[in-house]
Parts: structure tokens; sequence; C-alpha cells
């Protein structure tokens, strides 16, 4: 039947085009939005590429605080456990390794984020400079590191991530911080180990 109104015509066969073009659309609609998400995955990850390195590079320090040591004195062998807490919640716990605390140069130690959604990072200034060992992940694993100092002393920082928020600092002296600028507004002296 032919409407001379309008000028369409009208076939049984415009309902199904119809119903086929929607799907069609919808699926479209679909791809763009898979392809939208995975550049958004990407760029957070090479996010995350970028931003590890850049954290050696453009670390800027406060005036730092002396805070409780790892080990308490020159071959005292009298371990400490280091806290980074905001808010009154604790993200990083570190603390040396049995035997270390001994003058011999040698430190190890283990670390991890208290908090299932933050990741640990350890930061440890020797000659001028602060060394980063983070964690494995966004989880509560415990983490092992350790290094060399001809002197056996050292400042030491922690720092918590959850992927958009990152806290520096000891103990409770803490800055927020944005990537790739950090302010480290409190360290710890670990010396006689």
């Amino acid at each position: 039947m032919i409407k001379a109104s309008t000028g369409l015509l009208h076939f049984p066969l415009d309902t199904r085009r119809r119903e086929h073009m929607e799907t069609v659309k919808a699926f479209r609609w679909r791809v763009e939005s898979a392809k939208n998400r995975l550049k958004r995955y990407l760029v957070q990850g090479l996010g995350v590429a970028v931003v590890a390195p850049a954290l050696f590079v453009a670390i800027s320090v406060a005036t730092p605080g002396v805070a409780h040591a790892r080990c308490d004195g020159a071959g005292s062998g009298n371990y400490m456990r280091s806290t980074l807490i905001v808010n009154g919640l604790e993200l990083v716990a570190e603390a040396s390794d049995s035997g270390t605390c001994n003058n011999n140069g040698a430190y190890s130690g283990h670390f991890a984020a208290k908090q299932a959604t933050w990741r640990a990072w350890v930061l440890i200034d020797r000659s001028g400079g602060w060394e980063l060992y983070p964690g494995s992940g966004y989880n509560m694993n415990n983490n092992t590191y350790s290094y060399r100092d001809n002197n056996s002393y050292t400042r030491m920082a922690l720092c918590a991530d959850n992927g958009t928020t990152t806290w520096c600092g000891w103990g409770t002296t803490v800055a927020r911080n944005t990537w790739p600028v950090f302010s480290i507004p409190s360290s710890g002296i670990n010396y006689g180990f």
C-alpha cells in the first residue's frame, strides 16, 4: 500500500530493516565503548610505567625531621619497626631482618602495605639521593629489600599509593603527593646496621 501524503512506502521488511539497523548501531556503540576502555587502560598503564622512574628523578625533599631508627645504634642488636600512618590508619610497616643490626654496613629488611588496596614503598637516602624500593603491587604481601652502606647510617622514608593518591613520610608526619614531584616531610635515621 502506498500513502501518497507522506511519500513513504510501507513494506513488512521496513520493520525488520529498522530492527537490524538498531542492532548494528548498538553493536557499534559497544565496540566503540570497548575501544575507549582499552585506550583508558593503556594510558593508565603507561602512566604507571612513566611515573615510577620519574620518582627517582623528581623527588623534592622538604626539611626532614629525625624519627626513631630501624637499628637504634652502633651494633646494639636492637630492632625497631617503622610505620606510615595517615589519619590514624597504618598504611605501611617496615622492620629490619634478624641479624641486621650488627654494624657491618649491610641492611636487610621487609615491608608491607597494611591495607589491601595500597602499595608500599621504602625510600633510602645513602648519599644525597633517594633510592626507591617498591612493593610487589596493591596488596598486603611482604616485600624484602637490602642495601649496603659504608658508614651504617642512612635516612629512610615510607610511601604508600592506591593508584590515585600517594602519601610519603615517617610515622604520622606525612604529606600527600602528586606525581612526579614529592615532598617527604619527615624521615627516619637508620644506623648501626
